[in-house]
């Protein structure tokens, strides 16, 4: 039984190895050496993988912590891999990329001209300019807004795809964050655009007391679970998959 899971590891360490050379010579990738303080634990804790998608995964790590054009010798991500299932996984990828800093300016230009079409103090503008109609500049809109909304915070739909044990897995790795909810703040894009066609928002931020229920939370990704996200993936196959 022993000499059968030791097999198991090695073949599976072998066919780690092998797709991430393939993977430097498909991409160009001049590979550089690594502290072995590094790749054996990398190796060990892949060993264990059984899930081909996950193999894969474990592949791009590899070749990214070898490629000599990138900086991911990151002890704590082959930690973290190891005790991720693929579904989780997914999850993460898809929650980072919907909190894209350049997803996230669209949606503040979308809303900042919707604002600027409302009807102010019961009045409707005659003025074409969206900052002249809604009183404030963009960049005061911008700042709002991220106060007022966590810009990484999950679809509570989505969180539900998860499990309890799913959920709690992903908060302990550090890759999602839980945000008791507080009444105090606006939390939904339409509440903040109501606020601001009735009051025009000073520089600073709104004060006073802040109410916390804990009847129930909000889930918000990770700035690590991206930096975990693009270790783990190599860009130039996810662009790859995006022009087919």
């Amino acid at each position: 039984m022993k000499d059968q899971i030791s097999l198991f590891r090695f073949n599976n360490q072998v066919k780690i190895l092998r797709k991430a050379q393939a993977k430097c010579e498909k991409h160009n990738i001049t590979p550089k050496a690594i502290s072995l303080k590094l790749l054996c634990p990398l190796l060990d804790y892949a060993a264990l993988e059984e899930d081909d998608e996950m193999q894969d995964k474990w592949a791009n790590l590899l070749t990214n912590m070898v490629d000599s054009k990138q900086n991911f010798q990151n002890h704590i991500f082959p930690v973290i891999l190891s005790q991720i299932s693929m579904d989780e996984f997914d999850f993460t990828k898809k929650s980072v990329e919907k909190s894209r800093k350049n997803i996230r300016s669209a949606r503040l230009e979308h809303l900042y001209k919707e604002i600027g079409e409302r009807v102010i103090d019961g009045e409707a503008s005659e003025t074409n300019e969206g900052s002249l109609r809604l009183g404030i500049s963009k960049e005061e809109f911008a700042r709002w807004m991220e106060f007022y909304i966590e810009p990484n915070i999950l679809d509570r739909n989505e969180v539900k795809d998860l499990n309890q044990s799913q959920r709690q897995n992903l908060v302990r790795l550090g890759l999602m964050n839980i945000l008791p909810h507080s009444e105090g703040q606006m939390d939904t894009e339409e509440n903040v655009l109501t606020m601001l066609v009735t009051k025009k928002p000073s520089d600073e931020r709104p004060k006073g007391a802040v109410e916390i229920r804990h009847d129930f939370f909000e889930y918000a990704i990770t700035e690590f679970a991206a930096e975990f996200i693009e270790a783990c993936e190599i860009a130039a196959e996810n662009q790859e998959k995006k022009a087919g």
